[in-house]
């Protein structure tokens, strides 16, 4: 397995990214008449409605008047270059099923060249009801729609892709964007290539919502080849929604009912004057959860939102991952918002609960130097959902001004005697030198109705806010802070507060040799902790003894509290981050690795299950390897050589994936055994 930083989901097809497939076939190819050579150039005279089983190129102004089709029957090839300025009030691609179709070719379209475009005043349908229907704009091209539609029917569920690449490049539509309806649709905005979506209509089509939105995995099936997908790839390349007025509303929707993914990257920059929700409600048949990602990648790339980011509206299993020197920035950020509908009777003596889906088990992600999410009022995990996680890890940074708050609950539920959503078990953890959650002017509060809420800082972390609250209200109980090596601050004198809250048994401790070697939290008491008053900022560097590092600025008059020992992080080989919880070492390979797990457990591509001793660094590791039961020590400068300690012996590792892997004694193929075969000295 090859190193990467891409953000796309392992075992996901690889026409997620579909620009170098299709810049890969040029236009002959694609579709040559079905005999290799071009047809005569199409000039307009009289316009087809349905243009099948040909080569057609466009250079001139036409209007296509209603509904051209391109691919009804057949398959065919439109390309407008030159001056063609293309108008029409619909337009369509892939009109039709047919046993006939090649589902090898496609229906094309290119827009190339700084004079050609094409304006459809009302609904563009990318795959009606075909699959394989594919647009490139390029080289300056212009493309506006009024409504867009990729995917529209289930029958559409491949190859459905539209690609706007190079500098000058553009689309704009002027109603909602549908990227997947019941199939499947992709888009990659490329090499500085621009999209806008500026609302001057709604969606002509009354069997949609009458509002303006882009929605990515809108009702599709949750199939492999259903799954939709946008990109927004490379320095220049930009997603702009809205004009900046706030009005209309205009929302990103990734998983609607369906799966989406999203992801910004590589410098490329989204602005949009609302907000966005990954995954909203469930799949139908997928109660536990809607599987939608959205990522944002690499140093340049930003989002940019006058709304909230919720990841996870009545749906579950949804992320959001920031890494790698990215930047987003929005109103506020809600993980686990529980979506409820409540019936009442005229008299309001009669409650009927529905639609109370749970927002369970969805993560967000802040990973690497130099990588900040920035929210204008507050952060919220388990908002009535429940075992919902915040990941600030490798030197993120969280900023959150009014407050960081662990399981809400939903109280219109527990007022009517419902259990439903008692948003327990929400984790925020934040690990690392110079991670960061700053809530400084508001509060920190654990547990507000929810219970089994825990905020874990640990191994140089820092969290701040202006005073620290657990099991605020009833029936809040057994929420925590645990603390390994992290540093939590409050404003103000709080010394007599932290002392108090570890003698009530709600701050815990890590420690190392507890759980039998393997480390583990434990109560704390007030001695356990080490508790400062910093009157200056100078105070404020020496309590976390980070002197030098700008993210532990801002301590003066604060707080400051640490216990317990440092905890090793899950990424202990200091990998790059990708997005699905695998993890890269650039010595010791791919793992994967979830805090669900439980500390030091990994799950490597080739060793299989092996759980890190706690003692290890980034460059020298102990691990336990479960498929033959040892103990090993592996460092970057020896490895694939490592030793064996039941064995007595190093091994040097050759190929296979446990428990089928083949070691040597000497380092040669010729003397290479299996696994099962090796025999402890004596």
């Amino acid at each position: 397995m090859t190193a990467s930083t891409s953000l796309v989901p392992r075992g996901f097809s690889t026409r997620l990214l579909p620009v170098g497939l299709i810049l890969a076939l040029s236009p002959a190819a694609l579709l040559a008449d079905g005999s290799g050579t071009e047809a005569d150039p199409f000039t307009g005279a009289d316009v087809p409605a349905t243009m099948d089983g040909g080569y057609f190129l466009l250079d001139g102004a036409r209007d296509f008047g209603s509904l051209p089709w391109i691919g009804s029957t057949g398959r065919a090839h439109l390309t407008l270059e030159g001056n063609a300025a293309v108008t029409s009030q619909f337009f369509g691609m892939g009109l039709e099923v047919s046993a006939t179709l090649d589902p090898d070719e496609s229906n094309t379209l290119d827009i190339t060249g700084p004079g050609a475009s094409l304006t459809v005043a009302k609904n563009l349908y990318l795959g009606y009801a075909q699959p394989g229907n594919e647009i490139l704009v390029s080289e300056g091209g212009s493309l506006t729609t009024g409504g867009c539609v990729l995917g529209f029917e289930a029958s559409s569920s491949e190859g459905n892709y539209l690609a706007v690449k190079g500098a000058g490049s553009t689309w704009t539509s002027t109603a909602s964007v549908f990227v997947g309806n019941l199939g499947a649709g992709f888009v990659t905005i490329s090499q500085g290539a621009a999209m806008k979506i500026l609302p001057q209509s709604f969606l002509y089509d009354s069997n949609y919502q009458e509002s303006c939105a882009l929605y990515i995995g809108f009702a599709s099936s949750p199939i492999g080849l259903r799954t939709s997908a946008v990109t927004i790839t490379g320095e220049g390349s930009s997603l702009t929604i809205g004009d900046g007025s706030g009005s209309p509303a205009i929302p990103i929707f990734v998983g609607y009912s369906g799966i989406g993914y999203f992801y910004v990257v590589d410098g490329a920059t989204l602005v949009s004057d609302n907000g966005l929700t990954i995954g909203f409600e469930a799949m139908s048949g997928y109660p536990a959860g809607n599987m939608s990602t959205v990522g944002v990648s690499g140093e340049g790339s930003s989002m940019s939102f006058a709304g909230p980011i919720i990841c996870g509206r009545g749906a579950g299993l949804t992320q959001f991952v920031v890494n790698s020197g990215a930047s987003v920035s929005c109103d506020s950020l809600q993980i686990g918002l529980q979506s409820i509908a409540i019936r009442l009777t005229e008299q309001d003596t009669d409650t009927t609960i529905t639609n109370a889906t749970g927002s369970n088990v969805n993560r967000v992600v802040v990973s690497g130097k130099g990588t900040i999410v920035t929210t204008r009022t507050s952060c919220g995990v388990g908002i009535g959902g429940s075992s919902n996680f915040l990941y600030v890890v490798d030197g993120g940074k969280l900023v959150c001004p009014e407050g960081l708050v662990l399981g809400i609950g939903n109280t219109n539920l527990q007022r009517y005697g419902s259990d439903i959503a008692i948003a327990a078990n929400n984790t925020a953890l934040v690990m690392g030198d110079g991670s960061v959650i700053d809530a400084t002017g508001g509060q920190i509060a654990v547990g507000v109705y929810g219970s089994g809420n825990n905020l874990v800082v640990a191994s140089g972390a820092l969290v701040k806010g202006n005073v620290l609250l657990l099991d605020m209200r009833s029936p809040a109980t057994g929420n925590k802070v645990s603390l390994a090596g992290g540093y939590l601050a409050c404003t103000g004198d709080q010394t007599a507060m932290f002392q108090s809250l570890a003698d009530a048994g709600k701050i815990q401790r890590w420690d190392p040799v507890a759980n039998g070697g393997a480390g583990a939290y434990i109560p704390a008491v007030s001695s356990d902790l080490t508790v400062t008053y910093c009157e200056t900022e100078a105070d404020g560097k020496a309590a976390t003894a980070h002197g030098s590092f700008a993210g532990y600025d801002g301590l003066a008059s604060c707080t400051v509290a640490t216990a317990g020992a440092q905890r090793i992080s899950t990424a202990w080989a200091k990998p790059d981050y990708y997005a699905d919880g695998w993890y890269c070492s650039s010595w010791y390979g791919w793992f994967a690795a979830d805090y669900n797990w439980g500390e030091g457990w990994i799950a490597h591509a080739e060793h299989g299950w092996q759980w890190v001793y706690s003692a290890s660094t980034a460059d020298a590791t102990y691990l336990w390897d479960c498929a033959t039961a040892s103990w090993w020590y592996t460092n970057a400068a020896s490895y694939p050589w490592m030793y064996d300690y039941t064995l007595e012996m190093w091994l040097y590792y050759i190929s296979g994936v446990a428990p089928q892997r083949l070691f040597s004694p000497d380092g040669t193929d010729a003397n290479a055994v299996l696994e099962s075969e090796l025999v402890p000295r004596g």
